[in-house]
């Protein structure tokens, strides 16, 4: 027996095709190989990704800083760390090297002994000699000045002495733009909200599951049930694929229609991430007659087939995209689409799974029924367009692939929707990249003939250049580059600002806390977001989050760990299945998952904040997901009967959840009072008056109800009767800070400084990082005159919010008071300057200040 026919033994007797390893294998590490050098390259050496490599022996450290929602714009932020260390016997010489984000200067008992290059990158440490006779024996201070204008300080150091090593980590202290001195947090360590801030009382799985298991529990029973039914009455819907397929869809067609009447009577607002900005480049279509440059709006960047089509239907029903009818039409138009991508779903499953029912109704039950699905259809964003295109792009790419000598016009359409996906959002582009890729790849393993290339490549590929080629273009002429530029005239960033290999890799949060778990970290993010809306539609405060099942949805980020274990499974059957056999349809939604995941890294690592996590970024990849599920359902069930009733109920308890998670009940408090802030937000505070009032006749008892009839109260003028509301709200529910903050600013405009005072300090007893009721402190201090006692508030409130020039302008006022000029001078300036610039910003798109003050 020959060498070749032994190795192809060895091949065949592992079920692999001989030559896989040149086919599949070499090509894929291929490409993993050039993703990671990618990464490297963005992480260690590209200083404009703010990630904060780890290297021994020393520890990135940053302020301590309250997590913060809001905007943050750009400007020298300059923190100022500390350590104290003590030495027996000054060394003749020492070492000092140091990394900063992004320009530092060190001082050594008040000495500058380094500081860092102009022309080098923050990324490369700096090492510098120190002579000893800066020492003495006993104790000395290490004093590091960090500056960034485009994220948070950070610091990264090292001193060698011969007997000890000074290492950046814990011991050290840090004060930020004058902020309070406390001690330092490990760049790698997740921001933590204290305990009576954003998430005060906010909704925990564990607890959740408590509450609603009867629900739960009573969906699984029905779910199984019905499983069953179905497999002994009607074989014929459970063994005809075509029948299955058509019942599923029109069952989850007809639930999505359901829940968008019902909830209309209560959501009849603009919602979603970035709806106002989505809104006004609608907006700007419709009055101007063309489309805006990317540097004309925050969101005008993007490209233009979503809110080019948006414009033309509200325009035709001659309504405004603002107006109750034109987010009539924006969310039909949703509807719409996302309808079309369940049916692309059900036609790449049917491609993938011929004659497999079950595969087909668990992939399409598992589309209809995921959050991040359901909750974008009451939102006006060009993701859901981007999905329903990228997906019929992946349906047409796979009958291109099977069918070798298929018609013409499936090639056009193919790149006609991949170009209609990039102009739809630049989101899809993995997905336009894979589809290439595989192609491209299937012709070279098959080794087709010219014509074929021509047919089934090139013909795509010039299709694809035609639909979105212009974009490109347009751009490169109005900014010298083929991207969009990104937000080029606005200047700001979000917390944590910074990312770590942590961020990347641990997960947890989303099980135990999900709501704005994205501060965590990528995966905690993505789950929080997928399974549930635990970005909370975008809105920073939690009486302003749209008004969801938030019990229901809790407890579900526990039941989606079934459909999560089948994914995982389905996805690692599948990479097997492609590592032992040529299966290039399995391949494109392997290869699509894995692109959208690295797009979406690679975002999250060119843009670390928060919002930059959101699950439904890779919407146009949800058919990959659904073909995961499919495939881990086949896999668990095996034909076993009693597995297919448990997963069955398992599947039944978390889809059925997650629909009932997304069903507004809108007599309840909660919802009414959303209703009544949003008429406020419209600017009609009659009417958000009166809708509030009505909520409060119902059910008189609720504080939240009061605390939002005050805070109206409040903005219409009528402070004393804002202020019975308020006293109510408090007796209530004592524990609520952000009623007693209210409270104590309307007791203040009527003259009770003493109880403001005492309510502002019950306030935050209950929320330490509450930033407004600082503020009012500080005030209240200044004006009875205790500088001491303004000052420190002051600071206090600056560790929340280190740019806020009224802080700034307090504390000046406050050291004035104490007769520290200088430091008053330096605040006084501080101040001038962020109000300068934040005015600069909300100049450049008045949405800037909107988000300063949620």
């Amino acid at each position: 027996m020959s060498a070749s026919d032994s190795q192809r033994n060895v091949w065949l007797r592992y079920g692999i095709e001989p030559g896989q390893p040149l086919r599949v294998w070499l090509p894929a590490g291929c490409a993993v190989a050039l993703v990671g050098v990618l990464f490297w390259h963005a992480c260690h050496r590209n200083p404009n990704a703010a990630f904060l490599s780890r290297q021994s022996p020393a520890d990135w450290i940053v302020y301590a800083a309250a997590p913060d929602l809001g905007i943050q714009v750009d400007g020298p932020r300059q923190t100022v760390f500390r350590r104290r260390f003590a030495i027996a016997q000054p060394p003749a010489e020492v070492r000092l090297t140091v990394r900063a984000m992004t320009q530092f200067a060190v001082a050594v008992n008040g000495v500058e002994v380094a500081a860092s290059e102009p022309s080098g990158s923050w990324k490369d440490p700096q090492t510098t000699s120190i002579s000893g006779d800066l020492l003495a024996p006993g104790e000395n201070e290490l004093v590091a000045t960090v500056t960034c204008e485009h994220g948070p300080p950070a610091l990264w150091l090292v001193l060698d002495l011969d007997s000890t090593t000074v290492l950046s980590g814990d011991g050290w202290d840090a004060s930020l733009l004058g902020a309070e001195t406390r001690p330092v947090r490990s760049a790698a360590a997740a921001m933590q909200f204290d305990k009576g801030g954003f998430l005060a009382n906010a909704e925990q799985p564990l607890e959740a599951i408590g509450k609603t298991w009867p629900i739960c529990l009573a969906f699984a029973i029905l779910t199984a049930t019905l499983t069953g039914v179905a497999n002994r009455r009607w074989p014929s819907v459970a063994k005809s694929p075509e029948a299955a397929w058509r019942l599923a869809t029109a069952a989850i067609a007809g639930a999505w229609l359901i829940l968008l009447i019902s909830n209309w009577r209560t959501l009849h607002f603009a919602m979603g991430y970035d709806s106002g900005l989505h809104l006004d480049y609608i907006e700007y279509v419709r009055r101007h007659g063309r489309l805006p440059l990317g540097n004309e709006g925050m969101e005008m960047w993007q490209p233009p087939l979503y809110y080019v089509s948006a414009a033309m239907l509200t325009s035709i029903a001659g309504a405004s995209p603002r107006s109750e009818s034109g987010i009539f039409i924006l969310r039909v138009f949703s509807y719409v689409l996302s309808l079309g991508q369940l049916l692309f779903v059900a036609g790449c499953l049917r491609r993938v799974y011929p004659n497999r029912s079950m595969a087909q109704l668990i992939g399409i039950c598992f589309a209809g029924c995921l959050p991040v699905q359901i909750y974008l259809m009451h939102y006006n964003s060009n993701d859901v367009l981007a999905g329903a295109v990228s997906t019929a792009a992946a349906y047409f790419a796979i009958r291109v692939i099977q069918e070798r000598n298929g018609r013409l016009g499936d090639a056009v359409v193919l790149g006609a929707c991949l170009g209609a996906a990039v102009l739809s959002k630049l989101s899809a582009w993995p997905v336009v990249l894979v589809v290439f890729f595989v192609l491209f790849w299937q012709l070279v393993v098959e080794r087709n003939s010219i014509g074929q290339w021509n047919r089934r490549l090139l013909l795509p590929a010039a299709v694809c250049a035609l639909v979105c080629g212009w974009y490109f273009v347009r751009n490169y002429l109005n900014f010298g580059q083929v991207l969009p530029p990104d937000q080029a005239a606005f200047k700001y960033w979000q917390d944590p600002g910074c990312t770590t290999v942590e961020q990347f890799v641990r997960f947890g949060r989303a099980l135990c806390q999900p709501n704005l778990s994205s501060f965590a970290g990528l995966p905690d993010g993505v789950y929080a977001t997928l399974w549930g809306d635990g970005g909370w539609g975008g809105r920073m405060l939690r009486d302003s989050r749209p008004p969801w099942n938030y019990e229901l949805m809790a407890a579900g980020y526990l039941l989606a760990l079934s459909p999560t274990l089948l994914i995982g499974a389905g996805g690692a059957a599948i990479a097997w299945q492609v590592a032992r056999g040529w299966k290039p349809e399995k391949l494109l939604m392997l290869g699509v998952c894995a692109a959208s995941f690295c797009g979406m890294s690679y975002f999250y690592l060119q843009h670390p904040s928060y919002g930059a996590v959101k699950a439904h970024y890779a919407l146009p990849s949800i058919v990959s997901l659904c073909v995961f599920a499919a495939e881990g359902h086949l896999l668990l069930v095996r034909g076993i009967a009693w597995r297919r009733w448990a997963l069955s109920a398992l599947w039944g308890a978390w889809a059925l959840t997650s629909l009932a998670s997304y069903a507004v009940d809108g007599t309840s408090s909660t919802a009414r009072a959303w209703v009544a802030r949003e008429f406020a937000v419209q600017g009609d505070p009659e009417e958000a008056l009166i809708t509030i009032q009505h909520a409060i006749s119902s059910d008189p008892h609720d504080p939240k109800l009061r605390l939002t009839a005050g805070r109206l109260l409040l903005h219409a003028r009528r402070p004393e009767e804002a202020r019975q509301e308020l006293a109510i709200a408090v007796e209530a529910d004592p524990q609520d800070a952000e009623a007693q903050c209210v409270l104590a600013n309307v007791l203040g405009t009527l003259g009770y400084h003493e109880v403001e005072s005492r309510l502002l300090r019950n306030a935050l007893q209950i929320a330490p990082d509450n930033s407004g009721a600082l503020t009012e402190l500080a005030t209240v201090h200044l004006a009875a005159g205790d500088g001491k006692a303004a000052v420190e508030a002051a600071r206090a409130g600056l560790r929340v919010s280190p740019t806020s020039p009224l802080l700034h302008l307090l504390l000046a006022q406050g050291l004035a008071q104490l007769g520290d000029i200088e430091q008053a001078l330096q605040h006084q300036q501080i101040a001038l300057e962020w109000k300068q610039r934040r005015i600069r910003e909300a100049v450049a798109d008045p949405a800037v200040e909107r988000e300063q003050q949620p």
